[in-house]
């Protein structure tokens, strides 16, 4: 980095303890592949360091210190933080490219090497390093072809997982402290909003959706799945050594996919024309190899397929009822009971108690019970894509299989990450995120079909709105009466 960029830097404003600590969280979100070169990233990196380390706020005079001491970091040892930024960079194009070829580890192996090289010789990388001030000889070119390596055959180092341990510790933490924060605030007073909380608890159940409603869904899952299907062929390809080891494939076969993938790309950059593409695939997978093939790889396809559209429209849940999908997942052996020939499970007492203590996640609930989330809606009529994971008569589970992981996924796992623990040669890790999306489905179903937690949600939400009648008036008299005609 040029020197008159960090001309008269100042790191003596920020505590030296914190200094390492801000230098070691910059380290291990650059040991999980993110893309950090431009100052304006790192000074954004920086800054939320400094909240998740310190828990305070990022003033304007803070943010200038933070990006200084950032910048002079920088400046001192390139190799600390801008080399392994570079990197990565690097790294993430070349699997890029990778992909779109369909490589498969073999062939990252044998070419991953040369294609880190050409893209360190283009104008664009040239031109970036300049930018930074930064020399090629300190790129490590071994380290990027070990990263695309890893990512391919979908593994992490030990250093990533130390990193995403560290970095996941630092986030439960921060989240710990504002959790604090809000237990300590001033309670409102209950009386303000109360009309309008009665109000809401007083509505009927959205309705389910009608028949327009649900051909537009259905059209544009129907999209979903086609755009999915084509971006996975590349991944089913680029995985298939995966695959050949749990023995759904031969090395022969899998070398004749390989080769009509490369027809197929070639087709569609134009390389080659559509006709001349065509005799070519045919030549490599004619007759029983051609069935053969598709019947295995159809399975494999299918299978990522379904659960990246899952995946993605759970995704598609408001962010503000995760409270209600984590006391979900916390709860949910009791959830998932049956009632029993006494009454409800046994295990359903706890779960009401916690909710009792906390109105809040109990409100959000009711709202998914009564299907005002958009999403839930969708989950409750078993539209696209649903309906490919969850039985017709599907009420409770064998096993609850998820966990609050999940939802914290939900949110910030990529499409990419997810799709290669999808085409996993370890059959555990293929089951476990498929299992986790059926769960979450069944349990917020249980929310709206007659279960045993739907039944005590009804009454908790009448519970609810009878107190609301109390907090809306200081005049007793004038409650009670509300709640016995509510009640009558």
């Amino acid at each position: 980095m040029a020197d008159d960029a960090v001309k008269g830097v100042k790191t003596a404003d920020l505590a030296p303890e914190l200094r390492a600590q801000l230098l070691e969280y910059l380290g291990d979100r650059l040991s999980t592949g993110e893309v950090l070169v431009m100052p304006e990233q790192f000074a954004k990196a920086t800054e939320e360091g400094f909240v998740a380390l310190t828990g305070e706020a990022v003033t304007d005079q803070i943010q200038q210190e933070l990006a200084r001491f950032v910048a002079a970091a920088n400046a001192e040892d390139p190799t600390q933080l801008l080399a392994p930024g570079f990197e990565n960079w690097v790294s993430l194009s070349v699997l890029a490219s990778v992909r779109k070829a369909g490589f498969g580890i073999t062939e990252v192996q044998e070419q991953g090497t040369q294609l880190i090289r050409d893209l360190m010789r283009t104008d664009r990388s040239r031109a970036l390093l300049e930018q930074l001030g930064l020399r090629a000889q300190l790129i490590n070119m071994s380290k990027c072809h070990r990263f695309v390596a890893n990512r391919i055959a979908g593994r992490q180092d030990d250093g990533q997982k130390n990193a995403s341990a560290r970095l996941a510790g630092l986030a439960a933490a921060a989240a710990e402290r504002l959790a604090e924060a809000e237990r300590l605030a001033l309670t409102p007073d209950p009386s303000v909003g109360a009309e309008e909380r009665i109000e809401a608890l007083l509505e009927g159940p959205v309705s389910i959706p009608d028949e327009a409603e649900v051909e537009a869904r259905r059209t544009s899952e129907k999209a979903a799945r086609v755009r999915l299907c084509q971006e996975q062929m590349g991944d089913l390809v680029a995985n298939l050594d995966n695959y050949i080891s749990l023995g759904r494939i031969t090395q022969e076969d899998a070398d004749r996919l390989r080769k009509a993938h490369q027809v197929d790309q070639a087709v569609r950059s134009g390389k080659i024309d559509g006709e001349k593409g065509s005799k070519i695939r045919n030549s490599i997978l004619s007759g029983q190899a051609r069935d053969r093939i598709e019947r295995h790889t159809k399975e494999a396809l299918d299978y990522a397929v379904a659960y990246l559209q899952v995946f993605e429209a759970l995704g598609r849940i408001d962010p503000r009822f995760d409270p209600a999908l984590r006391f979900l997942v916390c709860h949910g052996d009791p959830i998932n009971e049956n009632a029993t020939e006494s009454g409800a499970p046994a295990g359903l007492g706890p779960v009401v108690e916690a909710l009792m203590q906390d109105p809040d996640v109990l409100r959000l609930l009711i709202d998914m019970m009564d299907r005002k989330e958009a999403e839930v809606r969708m989950i409750a009529a078993r539209l696209p894509p649903y309906s490919l994971i969850v039985k017709r008569d599907q009420g409770r589970l064998q096993r609850v299989a998820v966990d609050e992981d999940f939802i914290t996924q939900l949110r910030e796992m990529s499409v990419e990450d997810l799709s290669s623990l999808l085409h996993s040669g370890d059959r555990k890790q293929r089951a476990r995120p498929a299992a986790a999306m059926m769960s979450l489905t069944v349990l917020i179903n249980r929310l709206i079909k007659p279960t045993p937690i739907r039944k005590e949600l009804r009454m908790l939400k009448m519970n609810l709105i009878i107190e609301e009648f109390y907090h809306a008036t200081n005049d007793v008299e004038q409650a009670r009466k509300r709640a016995q005609e509510f009640l009558s």
